[in-house]
């Protein structure tokens, strides 16, 4: 009996997400709609900020749940966005966010040998998304 090597081809969105994990603690897994996931997608990874929470304001939303910033969305892949293999795009939600993210884009450039792009996406800060906002 011949035995065969077993190549391994892990999804580069997987092997990124672990890198800004590793590299970032503060960063969380988003949808491109903001909600938090622990999965990312195969062609994107919505990135939500740990360390800037909103408290609810009004007394009437106490009991409601605080949000996380949604900072943005690393497209590995997208026409419409101008993302390729060979050139990501990252788009920034809020101009306080951009800090942050052109140091996490040169870090992808330095790690991944790939010219990542700004794109700043949203003039004002965005919030994360929680199953509730949907009213169905």
């Amino acid at each position: 009996m011949t035995v065969t090597q077993i190549d391994f081809a892990e999804n580069l969105s997987n092997n990124v997400g672990r890198f800004l994990q590793r590299e970032y603690p503060n960063l969380a897994f988003a949808n491109t709609a903001g909600e938090p996931t622990e999965l990312v997608e195969e062609d994107k990874i919505g990135l939500l900020d740990n360390d800037s929470v909103r408290q609810p304001r009004w007394w009437p939303n106490i009991f409601r749940k605080s949000r996380r910033r949604f900072v943005g969305v690393l497209w590995f892949y997208g026409q419409d966005i101008g993302a390729t293999q060979s050139s990501w795009v990252l788009e920034v939600y809020g101009h306080q966010n951009l800090r942050v993210l052109t140091e996490v884009a040169k870090r992808l450039t330095s790690k991944y040998s790939v010219p990542v792009k700004l794109k700043i996406f949203k003039e004002s800060p965005v919030y994360e998304t929680l199953p509730r906002d949907y009213n169905i």
